[in-house]
């Protein structure tokens, strides 16, 4: 039994880092087949002194508790309150990390760094592969949403600079995670994914930062690393460089009229307007699942109109129509998980797992302002796995009972 749990750890680090960018489904079916039969592992881990990730596992189980609770005075049949479940993976991320940490003291930075690199590099090829030889004008398109290729790209990027934490001398080859990361975002043409890139070039250098240096000095490189990007952001605009991305030239349109011309940003946001007044009409518990963008289009102010899409194009917008306030403390709770698990972590790995938690928080919560992350499968489901990973890397004594 050992030895078959064993090769299932190996089974779902390997795929969890690695398919994403070639095979989502893929991914998702394994990822989750696993976690369900990872459950069986919580008999190992639930009568342990210190269990796994325990305060991590209550802060994602309240979220969805939460969100239960917001869809019943909504839902209009039980498929309406079952269609919680596609955030599933996110409450089965204590019984992953037992099974992930199967693999002892092989999971190291330097394993999911690597890993993590590949599918990072396995992203850049497709996007170049769409990009230069389909003629595709986004790339990425071929396997996903090219705005979720760019998602997916970002958070394996910044997931194998975690190999810097390790013991050997391959650190520098870790840099090239976030290098493939940008070229990724480039050939998809997407912005938002763009913008939490420089969110997580901050969250990288300060995380690096003040695991050598004293606090003073950490805060230092953190306000630097902020004024390179705006730098970057400002020189980059002045010259160009971002026109390949639909609609970026509307900033300076905005700064210069106060109004945008760019046909998917006025519909965005007109879809934020409408959450909003929707929140407003059901602050408490909103709309329910089954059709909360309908009800945004219902509560549209005059002469905003959008398509009837299957999300509102942000993570807040959707969980605020979706749930009110209960949505938003369950959003809020999901993005706090990984960093509560973090804080848990003891020994050698503490320091890795705490840049992973702020990555991947920081990733999505940046990336989740102008698309939707949680609920689109692929990206749950990596969240799960970084934040399971996260908890693996505790290093304290796991009682083995099998």
């Amino acid at each position: 039994m050992a030895r078959i749990l064993f090769l299932l750890a190996w089974l779902a680090l390997v795929v969890g880092l690695v398919l994403p960018p070639i095979l989502p489904e893929v991914t998702n079916t394994i990822s989750v087949v696993l976690m369900v039969l990872s459950l069986g592992l919580l008999a190992v881990a639930a009568w342990r002194k210190e269990p796994l990730g325990q305060t991590a596992y209550w802060v994602s189980l309240v979220a969805g508790l939460l969100l239960m609770l917001a869809l019943i005075p909504t839902a209009r049949s039980p498929l309406d309150v079952v269609l919680v479940l596609t955030l599933a993976p996110l409450w089965l991320i204590w019984p992953y990390s037992v099974l992930l940490h199967r693999l002892g003291n092989r999971l190291t930075p330097h394993l999911i760094g690597l890993l993590a690199l590949g599918g990072t590099a396995i992203s850049t090829a497709v996007c170049a592969y769409d990009f230069f030889v389909l003629g595709a004008r986004r790339g990425g398109g071929i396997v996903l949403n090219p705005v979720h290729m760019g998602d997916v790209a970002l958070s394996l990027g910044f997931v194998a600079l975690v190999g810097c934490f390790g013991t050997l001398r391959l650190r520098p080859l870790y840099l090239l995670g976030p290098v493939l990361a940008l070229v990724s975002i480039w050939l998809t043409g997407s912005r938002g994914p763009l913008m939490a890139y420089g969110a997580l070039i901050i969250v990288a250098l300060t995380s690096v930062a003040l695991t050598m240096l004293p606090l003073r000095h950490a805060l230092f490189v953190a306000l630097g690393a902020a004024l390179i990007c705006v730098t970057a952001a400002v020189v980059g605009f002045s010259l160009g460089w971002f026109n390949e991305f639909r609609g970026i030239d509307q900033i300076g349109t905005f700064l210069a009229t106060g109004r945008f011309t760019e046909s998917s940003i006025n519909r965005r946001l007109g879809m934020y307007i409408s959450s909003w007044n929707a929140f407003l009409a059901s602050p408490i518990y909103g709309h329910g699942f089954f059709d909360f963008v309908g009800a945004a289009i219902r509560y549209a102010p005059e002469g905003v109109k959008f398509p009837h899409y299957d999300h509102l194009h942000a993570d807040l917008a959707n969980f605020m129509a979706i749930g009110g306030l209960m949505g938003l403390a369950c959003y809020g709770l999901m993005l706090a998980a990984p960093i509560v698990g973090a804080l848990s972590v003891r020994g050698p790995h503490r320091s890795a797992a705490l840049y992973l938690a702020a990555t991947v928080s920081v990733g999505y919560a940046v990336a989740g302002l102008t698309n939707a992350t949680f609920g689109i499968l692929v990206l749950t489901v990596l969240y799960a796995v970084v934040t399971a990973l996260i908890l693996a890397l505790d290093q304290r004594p796991v009682t083995d009972r099998t």
